[in-house]
């Protein structure tokens, strides 16, 4: 098993973090129609002045949709049972017990559906005809501004 699967599944916070990533897309759009929060759009981390603004930031990448969500039903019905400690426990269990692999397969479909999502991203930012000496992740960026211009309320 890879050292990232030994851990997402190990580890509580990092499921979490790997579940929340994948779903807050649901979340923001909640954030924005239900409570009529403004999502403002961050490229990098600080977002103190989105906070004192009483908006939500937003790393335009969780507004996509993800093809992954068979897993994440899964993910989210034994959360729903178990809680997010008892579901940790189940998964380094199936994951002792796994002979033909398939924790590690669901967690390289999740990376490779993220990867496939990013590229995706920078292929808008290369189509807008950006200067070519910017690099993977500028371009990135801009793909994802440009893919959830019409989600964001600013960036």
């Amino acid at each position: 098993m890879s050292v990232y699967a030994d851990d997402v599944v190990s580890f509580t916070s990092v499921l979490k973090i790997a579940y929340n990533f994948l779903t807050g897309r649901d979340y923001l759009i909640k954030k924005k129609t239900k409570e009529k929060k403004k999502l403002i759009s961050v490229a990098l981390g600080f977002p103190d002045l989105v906070y004192a603004a009483d908006s939500i930031p937003v790393f335009p990448i969780r507004m996509e949709k993800f093809k992954i969500n068979l897993y994440l039903l899964a993910l989210n019905t034994a959360k729903s049972l178990f809680g997010w400690n008892i579901t940790t426990n189940l998964l380094g269990i199936a994951r002792q017990l796994d002979f033909l692999k398939i924790v590690d397969t669901i967690i390289n479909d999740v990376l490779s559906t993220i990867n496939q999502k990013y590229n995706k991203m920078y292929e808008l930012g290369i189509v807008d005809e950006k200067p070519s000496n910017l690099c993977y992740g500028v371009n990135a960026i801009y793909g994802m501004h440009k893919s959830q211009y019409e989600n964001i309320d600013a960036n």
